[in-house]
């Protein structure tokens, strides 16, 4: 006849350490500071069931009771292993007790950086320049933070030009540190510590966001040379030329522009040509425009050397990154664009003028001690007699 089969029945799990679990003498179990110490390595079979790769538990100063609490521990690890190969699933309440060691988290740069966008409060234009920084920083730094990245990271910083280059702005900055950069096109010192500042800030919204386990920092720059000398002004002669010799009569004039008013590109784009009590001025106080600084909202009278509808008519014919390109190519060694800005300030000090006039003209903070309807401080006349000065 056919044989006759049973089932068999699954063994509860009461019974189950009768015959998986022998006893071994303080398995898992370390003394320190006179207290015993139960810890381990979570079993491949539960793996799944925690997110923690070991369990830790303080356990007595008292040996047999420390003994009996890690047999009872043992005990559940056992009972839960054997509960798995019979397809039933693992009583682990008896390890609830037990306190799991910490599992540290692993966050990229990246999420971390988005993260404190998202809760920075900044102005406008900080919040681009920051992103910018993160940007940069997050090409550099790959993967989670530890100080080991950050220290690395400064070192390529140093190896970074400065990004009002044009021929520099296209390539990536994996090639840019690679590359043999001229000192005189690199950072400023005041710039990479900007970048070094906000990379500790992040750090620290990192700790405190629990992100890392714990705040790393980068020290800043030292300051090798005065801010004087790290500016690049080109002498009277040599920007005659560069406006006489520009490739083409509109450039000249922008030129011209830029060095008679010492203003930014980005704020000879958004002036307007206005007369104040008599002087004809470039006017940036439109508090409506966004400009770099507070100091930035002024009135700069036109020199006798430019025609400002036909240089401001010239400008706008032209894209920015043209102007800054071409500038790049012309002036070589010379210096940048900005160049023109730097050398409208030096040349008007060297030629005696009142500091604090030229600061206001610059849009550059100064400290006055009364303000008038059209600039922080000066009268316009006073404004117009400097700026004659070159």
């Amino acid at each position: 006849p056919e044989p006759q089969y049973r089932a068999l029945e699954p063994i509860p799990s009461t019974y189950c350490y009768t015959f998986c679990y022998t006893r071994q003498e303080m398995k898992h179990v370390q003394i320190r500071n006179n207290t015993y110490h139960y810890r381990r390595r979570i079993p491949k079979q539960l793996q799944d069931y925690f997110n923690t790769p070991y369990y830790h538990k303080s356990l007595s100063t008292d040996k047999n009771i420390s003994t009996a609490l890690s047999d009872k521990i043992n005990i559940t690890f056992s009972n839960a292993i054997v509960m798995i190969k019979l397809n039933m699933a693992p009583d682990l309440g008896d390890l609830n007790t037990c306190v799991p060691e910490p599992r540290k988290r692993t966050v990229s740069f990246a999420d971390i950086t988005t993260e404190y966008l998202k809760a920075a409060t900044l102005s406008e234009a900080r919040y681009k320049k920051v992103s910018y920084y993160c940007t940069v920083a997050g090409d550099l730094l790959t993967g989670s933070m530890n100080q080991n990245k950050l220290d690395s990271f400064k070192v390529k910083l140093s190896r970074l030009p400065k990004m009002n280059i044009h021929k520099y702005k296209v390539m990536p900055t994996s090639t840019l540190v690679q590359m043999d950069i001229p000192d005189d096109q690199l950072l400023s010192v005041k710039t990479k510590n900007d970048y070094i500042k906000t990379i500790n800030s992040i750090s620290k919204f990192a700790h405190q966001r629990e992100f890392t386990d714990r705040e790393f920092s980068l020290k800043l720059f030292a300051e090798t040379t005065a801010p004087r000398d790290q500016r690049q002004s080109i002498d009277r002669d040599a920007i005659e030329q560069l406006i006489t010799k520009a490739r083409s009569n509109d450039l000249s004039l922008v030129y011209s522009l830029l060095y008679f008013s010492g203003m930014r590109l980005s704020e000879a784009y958004k002036c307007s040509v206005s007369n104040v009590d008599g002087v004809k001025c470039f006017d940036l106080t439109d508090r409506e425009l966004k400009l770099k600084t507070s100091a930035s909202y002024r009135v700069i009278p036109v020199h006798r050397d430019i025609d400002a509808e036909s240089a401001l008519d010239a400008l706008h014919r032209l894209k920015s990154d043209y102007v800054t390109k071409s500038a790049s190519k012309e002036f070589g060694a010379l210096g940048s664009l900005y160049s023109l800005r730097h050398s409208f300030v030096d040349h008007l000090v060297k030629s005696g003028a009142d500091t604090n006039v030229v600061s206001e003209l610059a849009g550059h903070s100064h400290k006055t001690m009364t303000l008038s309807r059209y600039s922080k401080g000066f009268d316009v006349n006073q404004l117009k007699e400097t700026i004659e000065l070159i």
